[in-house]
Protein backbone atom coordinates (compact mmCIF):
# COMPACT_ATOMS: atom_id res chain seq x y z
CA UNK A 1 0.00 0.00 0.00
CA UNK A 2 2.93 2.17 0.84
CA UNK A 3 4.48 2.31 -2.39
CA UNK A 4 1.19 3.00 -4.78
CA UNK A 5 -0.34 5.46 -1.99
CA UNK A 6 -0.02 8.42 -4.24
CA UNK A 7 -1.87 6.85 -7.26
CA UNK A 8 -4.95 4.78 -5.49
CA UNK A 9 -5.26 6.86 -1.91
CA UNK A 10 -3.33 10.42 -1.65
CA UNK A 11 -4.75 13.98 -2.91
CA UNK A 12 -2.63 15.32 -5.40
CA UNK A 13 -2.50 19.31 -4.91
CA UNK A 14 -2.40 21.76 -7.85
CA UNK A 15 -2.49 25.34 -8.08
CA UNK A 16 -3.59 27.79 -10.68
CA UNK A 17 -4.04 31.40 -10.65
CA UNK A 18 -4.00 30.75 -6.70
CA UNK A 19 -6.98 28.14 -7.19
CA UNK A 20 -6.01 24.82 -5.44
CA UNK A 21 -8.17 21.79 -6.56
CA UNK A 22 -7.77 18.11 -5.13
CA UNK A 23 -8.13 15.48 -7.22
CA UNK A 24 -7.36 11.63 -7.28
CA UNK A 25 -4.36 10.51 -8.30
CA UNK A 26 -4.07 8.41 -11.37
CA UNK A 27 -7.07 6.75 -10.38
CA UNK A 28 -8.88 4.58 -12.92
CA UNK A 29 -12.57 5.54 -13.33
CA UNK A 30 -14.82 2.30 -13.58
CA UNK A 31 -18.59 2.77 -14.29
CA UNK A 32 -20.57 4.33 -11.37
CA UNK A 33 -17.06 6.10 -9.77
CA UNK A 34 -16.04 7.42 -12.68
CA UNK A 35 -18.72 10.00 -12.01
CA UNK A 36 -18.30 10.25 -8.30
CA UNK A 37 -14.52 10.63 -9.04
CA UNK A 38 -15.29 13.68 -11.28
CA UNK A 39 -17.89 15.01 -8.63
CA UNK A 40 -15.10 14.72 -5.98
CA UNK A 41 -12.38 16.44 -7.68
CA UNK A 42 -15.02 18.87 -8.63
CA UNK A 43 -16.89 19.85 -5.74
CA UNK A 44 -13.99 19.05 -2.96
CA UNK A 45 -12.43 21.38 -2.95
CA UNK A 46 -11.68 23.69 -5.02
CA UNK A 47 -11.92 27.48 -3.60
CA UNK A 48 -9.60 30.32 -3.51
CA UNK A 49 -6.34 30.11 -1.55
CA UNK A 50 -6.74 31.04 2.42
CA UNK A 51 -4.52 34.01 3.63
CA UNK A 52 -3.82 35.99 6.81
CA UNK A 53 -5.48 39.44 6.44
CA UNK A 54 -4.37 40.72 10.16
CA UNK A 55 -2.94 39.68 13.43
CA UNK A 56 -3.82 41.44 16.36
CA UNK A 57 -2.16 40.94 20.10
CA UNK A 58 -4.92 40.58 21.89
CA UNK A 59 -3.10 39.53 25.54
CA UNK A 60 -0.07 40.10 26.93
CA UNK A 61 1.17 39.86 30.61
CA UNK A 62 4.42 38.55 32.19
CA UNK A 63 3.30 34.90 31.57
CA UNK A 64 2.01 34.30 27.87
CA UNK A 65 1.21 36.48 24.99
CA UNK A 66 -2.07 35.54 22.96
CA UNK A 67 -2.54 36.57 19.54
CA UNK A 68 -5.71 36.32 17.07
CA UNK A 69 -5.16 35.36 13.31
CA UNK A 70 -6.97 36.79 11.21
CA UNK A 71 -8.43 34.96 7.74
CA UNK A 72 -9.74 35.42 4.64
CA UNK A 73 -10.77 33.36 1.19
CA UNK A 74 -12.62 34.14 -2.09
CA UNK A 75 -13.91 30.30 -3.45
CA UNK A 76 -14.31 29.38 -6.55
CA UNK A 77 -17.11 27.48 -6.08
CA UNK A 78 -19.62 26.86 -3.10
CA UNK A 79 -17.92 24.30 -0.71
CA UNK A 80 -18.23 23.80 3.14
CA UNK A 81 -15.27 24.09 5.18
CA UNK A 82 -15.48 21.68 8.46
CA UNK A 83 -12.34 22.85 10.01
CA UNK A 84 -8.97 25.15 9.39
CA UNK A 85 -5.58 24.74 11.33
CA UNK A 86 -2.27 25.85 11.17
CA UNK A 87 0.50 23.78 11.06
CA UNK A 88 4.19 24.39 11.44
CA UNK A 89 3.20 27.97 12.40
CA UNK A 90 5.97 31.06 13.13
CA UNK A 91 5.73 34.08 13.55
CA UNK A 92 9.28 35.67 12.74
CA UNK A 93 10.64 32.47 12.92
CA UNK A 94 9.30 32.04 16.47
CA UNK A 95 7.72 28.45 16.47
CA UNK A 96 4.35 28.67 18.20
CA UNK A 97 0.86 26.25 18.53
CA UNK A 98 -1.97 27.56 16.92
CA UNK A 99 -5.71 26.10 18.03
CA UNK A 100 -7.70 24.82 15.62
CA UNK A 101 -10.90 26.21 13.87
CA UNK A 102 -13.53 23.43 13.91
CA UNK A 103 -16.98 25.77 13.22
CA UNK A 104 -18.32 24.25 10.01
CA UNK A 105 -18.52 27.19 7.88
CA UNK A 106 -20.08 27.68 4.47
CA UNK A 107 -18.52 29.03 1.20
CA UNK A 108 -19.95 30.76 -1.38
CA UNK A 109 -18.80 31.30 -5.06
CA UNK A 110 -16.52 34.52 -5.63
CA UNK A 111 -17.91 35.97 -2.31
CA UNK A 112 -14.76 36.88 0.45
CA UNK A 113 -15.51 35.24 3.48
CA UNK A 114 -13.81 35.56 6.70
CA UNK A 115 -12.66 32.68 8.77
CA UNK A 116 -13.62 32.21 12.58
CA UNK A 117 -10.25 33.94 14.03
CA UNK A 118 -7.99 31.33 15.21
CA UNK A 119 -5.52 32.13 18.15
CA UNK A 120 -1.88 31.68 19.13
CA UNK A 121 -0.54 31.38 22.55
CA UNK A 122 3.05 31.88 23.34
CA UNK A 123 4.21 31.37 27.10
CA UNK A 124 7.06 33.39 28.40
CA UNK A 125 8.53 30.32 30.03
CA UNK A 126 8.63 28.10 26.93
CA UNK A 127 10.79 31.12 25.30
CA UNK A 128 14.55 31.74 24.74
CA UNK A 129 13.80 35.23 24.01
CA UNK A 130 11.23 37.56 23.00
CA UNK A 131 12.75 39.37 20.27
CA UNK A 132 10.07 38.17 17.56
CA UNK A 133 7.55 39.54 20.10
CA UNK A 134 8.99 42.92 20.02
CA UNK A 135 9.71 42.77 16.42
CA UNK A 136 5.78 42.53 16.05
CA UNK A 137 4.48 45.19 18.52
CA UNK A 138 8.02 47.17 17.45
CA UNK A 139 7.49 47.16 13.39
CA UNK A 140 3.28 46.87 13.80
CA UNK A 141 3.93 43.82 11.38
CA UNK A 142 5.23 40.29 11.35
CA UNK A 143 6.08 37.58 9.18
CA UNK A 144 4.06 34.64 8.84
CA UNK A 145 4.90 30.75 7.73
CA UNK A 146 2.59 28.06 8.01
CA UNK A 147 1.02 25.44 6.27
CA UNK A 148 -2.68 25.22 5.86
CA UNK A 149 -5.03 22.56 6.47
CA UNK A 150 -8.51 22.64 5.71
CA UNK A 151 -10.88 20.25 5.73
CA UNK A 152 -13.96 20.16 3.94
CA UNK A 153 -17.50 18.75 3.94
CA UNK A 154 -17.94 15.44 1.11
CA UNK A 155 -20.49 13.17 0.52
CA UNK A 156 -19.48 9.55 1.45
CA UNK A 157 -19.29 8.38 -2.36
CA UNK A 158 -16.74 11.22 -2.90
CA UNK A 159 -14.99 9.85 0.44
CA UNK A 160 -14.33 6.61 -1.46
CA UNK A 161 -13.61 8.15 -4.33
CA UNK A 162 -10.45 10.13 -2.89
CA UNK A 163 -9.89 6.83 -0.79
CA UNK A 164 -10.37 9.01 2.39
CA UNK A 165 -12.45 9.19 5.86
CA UNK A 166 -11.47 13.11 5.94
CA UNK A 167 -10.82 14.86 3.07
CA UNK A 168 -8.59 17.90 3.30
CA UNK A 169 -6.86 20.25 1.04
CA UNK A 170 -3.28 21.79 2.34
CA UNK A 171 -0.79 24.89 1.18
CA UNK A 172 2.10 26.46 2.89
CA UNK A 173 1.44 30.63 3.21
CA UNK A 174 4.31 32.69 3.82
CA UNK A 175 3.35 36.13 4.27
CA UNK A 176 3.90 39.49 5.78
CA UNK A 177 0.87 41.06 8.10
CA UNK A 178 -0.01 43.55 9.57
CA UNK A 179 -0.24 43.49 13.58
CA UNK A 180 -2.21 45.78 16.11
CA UNK A 181 -1.62 46.16 20.00
CA UNK A 182 -4.66 48.06 21.46
CA UNK A 183 -5.97 51.07 20.35
CA UNK A 184 -3.13 53.88 21.48
CA UNK A 185 0.61 54.28 20.91
CA UNK A 186 0.63 53.81 25.41
CA UNK A 187 -0.83 50.37 25.04
CA UNK A 188 1.87 49.16 22.68
CA UNK A 189 4.64 50.42 25.25
CA UNK A 190 3.11 49.02 27.81
CA UNK A 191 3.15 45.47 25.89
CA UNK A 192 6.86 46.15 25.00
CA UNK A 193 7.55 46.94 29.04
CA UNK A 194 5.93 43.38 29.85
CA UNK A 195 8.62 41.70 27.37
CA UNK A 196 11.38 43.67 28.80
CA UNK A 197 10.82 42.41 31.86
CA UNK A 198 10.60 38.61 30.64
CA UNK A 199 13.76 39.76 28.48
CA UNK A 200 15.94 40.11 31.80
CA UNK A 201 14.25 36.78 33.46
CA UNK A 202 15.72 35.14 30.53
CA UNK A 203 19.35 36.38 30.91
CA UNK A 204 19.76 33.49 33.10
CA UNK A 205 19.59 31.06 30.51
CA UNK A 206 22.51 29.79 28.67
CA UNK A 207 20.48 30.36 25.14
CA UNK A 208 18.69 33.50 25.86
CA UNK A 209 18.48 36.09 22.99
CA UNK A 210 19.41 33.97 20.31
CA UNK A 211 17.18 34.42 17.85
CA UNK A 212 19.11 31.78 15.61
CA UNK A 213 17.65 29.04 17.89
CA UNK A 214 14.30 30.05 19.38
CA UNK A 215 13.07 26.59 20.44
CA UNK A 216 13.51 24.95 24.06
CA UNK A 217 16.27 22.32 24.80
CA UNK A 218 13.88 19.98 25.71
CA UNK A 219 11.55 20.44 22.47
CA UNK A 220 14.71 19.53 20.58
CA UNK A 221 15.37 16.89 22.69
CA UNK A 222 11.88 15.27 21.95
CA UNK A 223 12.57 16.51 18.41
CA UNK A 224 15.99 13.88 17.62
CA UNK A 225 13.87 11.24 20.03
CA UNK A 226 11.16 11.21 17.17
CA UNK A 227 13.69 9.87 15.00
CA UNK A 228 14.08 6.39 16.76
CA UNK A 229 11.54 6.31 19.28
CA UNK A 230 7.71 7.92 16.97
CA UNK A 231 6.55 5.83 14.45
CA UNK A 232 3.85 7.07 11.32
CA UNK A 233 1.03 4.13 11.68
CA UNK A 234 -1.01 3.76 8.47
CA UNK A 235 -4.04 1.96 8.59
CA UNK A 236 -5.52 0.63 5.38
CA UNK A 237 -8.74 -1.36 4.61
CA UNK A 238 -10.80 -1.81 1.74
CA UNK A 239 -14.69 -1.16 1.20
CA UNK A 240 -16.60 -2.80 -1.53
CA UNK A 241 -19.16 -0.62 -3.68
CA UNK A 242 -21.04 -2.27 -6.93
CA UNK A 243 -17.95 -4.81 -7.45
CA UNK A 244 -15.67 -2.17 -7.33
CA UNK A 245 -12.77 -1.69 -4.23
CA UNK A 246 -11.66 1.08 -2.74
CA UNK A 247 -8.87 1.41 -0.51
CA UNK A 248 -9.45 3.63 2.35
CA UNK A 249 -6.28 5.15 4.12
CA UNK A 250 -6.27 6.32 8.15
CA UNK A 251 -2.74 8.22 9.73
CA UNK A 252 -1.90 7.90 12.75
CA UNK A 253 1.21 7.75 15.41
CA UNK A 254 2.66 5.41 17.54
CA UNK A 255 5.38 5.80 20.24
CA UNK A 256 8.16 2.78 21.07
CA UNK A 257 8.56 2.48 25.11
CA UNK A 258 11.63 1.27 26.80
CA UNK A 259 10.21 -2.48 27.20
CA UNK A 260 10.22 -2.30 23.29
CA UNK A 261 6.44 -2.26 22.55
CA UNK A 262 5.13 0.27 20.31
CA UNK A 263 1.88 1.67 21.67
CA UNK A 264 -0.88 3.47 19.15
CA UNK A 265 -4.48 3.91 19.16
CA UNK A 266 -7.37 1.46 19.04
CA UNK A 267 -8.59 3.11 16.39
CA UNK A 268 -5.86 2.16 14.23
CA UNK A 269 -6.48 -1.32 14.55
CA UNK A 270 -10.23 -0.88 13.17
CA UNK A 271 -10.40 2.64 11.99
CA UNK A 272 -13.87 2.20 10.38
CA UNK A 273 -15.64 1.14 14.18
CA UNK A 274 -14.91 4.46 14.73
CA UNK A 275 -16.26 6.42 11.81
CA UNK A 276 -20.73 6.89 12.16
CA UNK A 277 -20.69 7.75 8.72
CA UNK A 278 -18.38 4.49 7.40
CA UNK A 279 -19.17 2.27 9.71
CA UNK A 280 -23.20 2.72 9.08
CA UNK A 281 -22.39 2.49 5.55
CA UNK A 282 -21.01 -1.07 5.99
CA UNK A 283 -24.62 -2.00 8.87
CA UNK A 284 -26.50 -0.65 6.31
CA UNK A 285 -25.31 -3.00 3.57
CA UNK A 286 -24.34 0.07 1.01
CA UNK A 287 -20.52 -1.36 0.91
CA UNK A 288 -19.32 -3.97 2.22
CA UNK A 289 -16.25 -4.76 4.28
CA UNK A 290 -13.13 -7.31 3.81
CA UNK A 291 -11.58 -7.12 7.31
CA UNK A 292 -9.28 -9.15 5.43
CA UNK A 293 -7.65 -6.52 3.77
CA UNK A 294 -6.78 -4.86 6.96
CA UNK A 295 -3.27 -3.48 6.57
CA UNK A 296 -1.16 -1.99 9.27
CA UNK A 297 2.41 -0.48 7.93
CA UNK A 298 5.21 1.52 10.21
CA UNK A 299 7.00 4.06 9.31
CA UNK A 300 9.85 5.78 10.89
CA UNK A 301 9.88 9.30 10.61
CA UNK A 302 13.96 8.92 10.61
CA UNK A 303 13.68 6.26 7.31
CA UNK A 304 11.66 8.92 4.86
CA UNK A 305 12.62 7.54 1.62
CA UNK A 306 14.21 4.81 2.70
CA UNK A 307 11.84 2.00 2.07
CA UNK A 308 12.31 1.06 5.67
CA UNK A 309 8.75 0.43 6.09
CA UNK A 310 6.96 -2.72 8.33
CA UNK A 311 4.37 -4.86 7.61
CA UNK A 312 1.70 -6.63 9.38
CA UNK A 313 0.54 -8.94 6.63
CA UNK A 314 4.45 -10.05 5.98
CA UNK A 315 4.75 -10.41 9.84
CA UNK A 316 6.93 -7.59 10.91
CA UNK A 317 5.03 -7.52 13.89
CA UNK A 318 1.64 -8.00 15.69
CA UNK A 319 -1.19 -6.12 17.00
CA UNK A 320 -3.13 -6.57 20.36
CA UNK A 321 -5.71 -4.45 21.68
CA UNK A 322 -5.92 -3.75 25.63
CA UNK A 323 -9.33 -2.68 26.84
CA UNK A 324 -12.37 -1.97 25.62
CA UNK A 325 -13.47 1.05 24.16
CA UNK A 326 -16.64 2.98 24.76
CA UNK A 327 -19.73 2.24 22.77
CA UNK A 328 -22.12 4.69 21.80
CA UNK A 329 -25.72 2.86 19.78
CA UNK A 330 -26.82 4.80 16.66
CA UNK A 331 -29.93 4.72 14.40
CA UNK A 332 -29.17 4.28 10.89
CA UNK A 333 -31.32 3.93 7.81
CA UNK A 334 -30.89 0.74 5.86
CA UNK A 335 -30.70 0.36 2.53
CA UNK A 336 -32.26 -2.93 1.24
CA UNK A 337 -30.33 -5.03 -0.69
CA UNK A 338 -32.30 -4.88 -4.16
CA UNK A 339 -32.07 -1.17 -3.87
CA UNK A 340 -29.39 1.10 -5.38
CA UNK A 341 -30.88 4.16 -3.94
CA UNK A 342 -32.19 4.09 -0.62
CA UNK A 343 -34.01 7.14 -1.63
CA UNK A 344 -36.13 5.92 -3.91
CA UNK A 345 -36.95 2.98 -1.52
CA UNK A 346 -40.76 3.41 -0.66
CA UNK A 347 -40.41 1.22 2.62
CA UNK A 348 -37.68 3.03 5.20
CA UNK A 349 -35.99 0.40 7.35
CA UNK A 350 -33.90 1.25 10.50
CA UNK A 351 -30.81 -0.42 12.13
CA UNK A 352 -28.58 0.07 15.59
CA UNK A 353 -25.19 0.71 14.86
CA UNK A 354 -22.51 0.79 17.65
CA UNK A 355 -20.13 3.22 17.59
CA UNK A 356 -16.69 3.21 19.89
CA UNK A 357 -15.45 6.17 21.07
CA UNK A 358 -12.00 7.22 20.45
CA UNK A 359 -11.46 8.79 24.32
CA UNK A 360 -11.47 5.35 26.31
CA UNK A 361 -9.37 4.26 29.29
CA UNK A 362 -6.84 2.16 28.67
CA UNK A 363 -8.09 1.22 25.07
CA UNK A 364 -4.96 0.90 23.23
CA UNK A 365 -3.15 -1.14 20.58
CA UNK A 366 0.31 -2.42 21.48
CA UNK A 367 2.17 -3.82 18.61
CA UNK A 368 4.99 -6.31 19.33
CA UNK A 369 8.08 -6.31 16.45
CA UNK A 370 9.19 -9.44 15.27
CA UNK A 371 12.25 -7.90 15.56
CA UNK A 372 12.97 -6.16 18.66
CA UNK A 373 15.15 -2.78 18.65
CA UNK A 374 17.45 -3.62 21.43
CA UNK A 375 18.25 0.23 21.96
CA UNK A 376 15.95 3.53 22.93
CA UNK A 377 12.42 3.97 23.47
CA UNK A 378 10.44 6.08 26.03
CA UNK A 379 10.62 5.76 29.48
CA UNK A 380 7.10 6.36 31.41
CA UNK A 381 6.51 8.50 33.77
CA UNK A 382 6.47 6.90 37.35
CA UNK A 383 3.93 6.61 39.66
CA UNK A 384 4.10 9.89 41.70
CA UNK A 385 3.89 11.89 38.48
CA UNK A 386 1.07 10.27 37.20
CA UNK A 387 -1.12 10.55 40.29
CA UNK A 388 -1.02 14.18 39.96
CA UNK A 389 -4.08 15.95 39.24
CA UNK A 390 -2.60 18.50 36.94
CA UNK A 391 0.50 18.68 34.64
CA UNK A 392 1.79 22.34 33.73
CA UNK A 393 3.78 21.67 30.74
CA UNK A 394 3.42 18.63 28.65
CA UNK A 395 4.54 18.17 25.19
CA UNK A 396 2.71 16.25 22.21
CA UNK A 397 4.06 15.61 18.66
CA UNK A 398 1.83 16.13 15.48
CA UNK A 399 2.34 13.85 12.14
CA UNK A 400 1.72 16.32 9.27
CA UNK A 401 1.71 14.97 5.77
CA UNK A 402 1.94 17.55 2.83
CA UNK A 403 0.77 17.04 -0.67
CA UNK A 404 3.65 15.24 -1.71
CA UNK A 405 3.31 12.68 0.89
CA UNK A 406 5.79 13.35 3.07
CA UNK A 407 5.52 13.22 6.64
CA UNK A 408 7.05 15.28 8.90
CA UNK A 409 6.88 15.94 12.96
CA UNK A 410 6.14 19.04 14.66
CA UNK A 411 6.46 19.28 19.15
CA UNK A 412 4.09 21.68 20.48
CA UNK A 413 3.82 22.36 24.82
CA UNK A 414 0.55 23.03 26.48
CA UNK A 415 -0.56 21.46 29.92
CA UNK A 416 -2.95 18.82 30.94
CA UNK A 417 -5.31 17.79 33.50
CA UNK A 418 -6.68 14.66 34.80
CA UNK A 419 -10.08 14.08 34.19
CA UNK A 420 -11.69 10.98 36.15
CA UNK A 421 -9.71 8.01 34.34
CA UNK A 422 -8.02 9.78 31.82
CA UNK A 423 -6.41 12.97 30.55
CA UNK A 424 -7.77 15.99 29.76
CA UNK A 425 -5.99 18.66 27.45
CA UNK A 426 -6.39 21.86 28.62
CA UNK A 427 -6.11 23.40 24.90
CA UNK A 428 -7.70 21.21 22.10
CA UNK A 429 -5.55 19.71 19.26
CA UNK A 430 -6.47 17.60 15.97
CA UNK A 431 -6.64 14.25 14.32
CA UNK A 432 -2.97 14.95 13.34
CA UNK A 433 -1.84 14.48 17.34
CA UNK A 434 -3.81 11.14 17.65
CA UNK A 435 -1.70 8.47 18.84
CA UNK A 436 1.17 10.95 20.16
CA UNK A 437 2.65 9.78 23.36
CA UNK A 438 1.65 12.57 26.22
CA UNK A 439 4.99 13.56 27.56
CA UNK A 440 5.99 15.07 30.88
CA UNK A 441 9.57 15.70 31.43
CA UNK A 442 9.95 12.67 33.45
CA UNK A 443 8.48 10.46 31.09
CA UNK A 444 5.12 9.49 29.45
CA UNK A 445 1.96 9.78 30.82
CA UNK A 446 -0.37 7.94 28.03
CA UNK A 447 -1.58 8.94 24.62
CA UNK A 448 -3.70 11.07 23.02
CA UNK A 449 -7.22 9.68 22.08
CA UNK A 450 -9.28 12.27 20.44
CA UNK A 451 -9.58 16.15 20.28
CA UNK A 452 -9.28 16.86 24.16
CA UNK A 453 -8.49 13.60 25.72
CA UNK A 454 -5.85 10.99 26.61
CA UNK A 455 -5.81 7.47 28.43
CA UNK A 456 -2.94 6.46 30.90
CA UNK A 457 -0.53 3.81 29.63
CA UNK A 458 -1.70 0.42 31.54
CA UNK A 459 -0.19 0.10 34.93
CA UNK A 460 1.88 -3.49 33.48
CA UNK A 461 2.89 -1.46 30.40
CA UNK A 462 4.12 2.08 32.72
CA UNK A 463 5.74 -0.03 35.41
CA UNK A 464 7.82 -1.85 32.96
CA UNK A 465 8.74 1.40 31.05
CA UNK A 466 9.37 3.47 34.03
CA UNK A 467 12.76 1.96 35.41
CA UNK A 468 15.04 5.79 34.58
CA UNK A 469 13.54 8.99 34.18
CA UNK A 470 13.57 10.13 30.46
CA UNK A 471 15.56 13.06 31.09
CA UNK A 472 16.17 15.54 33.96
CA UNK A 473 13.94 18.17 35.15
CA UNK A 474 17.54 20.79 33.60
CA UNK A 475 17.47 19.09 30.19
CA UNK A 476 13.66 19.62 30.40
CA UNK A 477 14.19 23.72 30.32
CA UNK A 478 12.10 23.97 33.76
Amino acid sequence: MRKNRHAIARLVLSSAAGIFLLVPANMRAQGDEAGAQDNAAATGASFGQITVKHTSVAEVDSSHVRISVDMVTTPSRNVTVESVRLTGLKLNGMPVYAEAMHQPLDLVKGEETALPPIYVTARMRDLTTTAPLRQMIENQSVHVDAQVIASIKMSFLQKLALHSEHPRVSFPISQDVAVSVGSSPFERQAALGILSLVEVGLHGRAVAGDIRNMESPWVRELRSEARTNLFHVESSYKLRQRGTDFPVINDQLGFRLTTGQIITTAEAREPWAYDAEFLGKIKSGDVKLDKKSLEMQLISPGAQGSGATLQMTRGDFSVDERGDADKEDLIIKKVPKDSKDADKDDKDQFAKVTVRRRASPNAISVITLRTPLTQGGFHAAPATVVQQDSWDKVALYRLMIDSQNKASIEVIEISARRDGQGIHLDEPVDPSFYGSPIIVPEGVLGIVQDEQSGAFLPADIANAASEVPVRSQSGAGK
